[in-house]
């Protein structure tokens, strides 16, 4: 799983979601996981 600060996220978020469909991506804020982007067809 790639982590992901979320500054950085927000300016990369086609990226993220790019690389989400192949393994999941971890996005942080102050250092804490606060969400986690995962591909449609993997959560079903």
């Amino acid at each position: 799983m790639h982590t992901w600060q979320m500054q950085e996220a927000r300016a990369r978020m086609s990226e993220v979601v790019r690389r989400a469909q192949t393994q999941p991506q971890d996005i942080t804020w102050h250092g804490k996981s606060v969400a986690v982007v995962i591909s449609r067809e993997v959560a079903f």
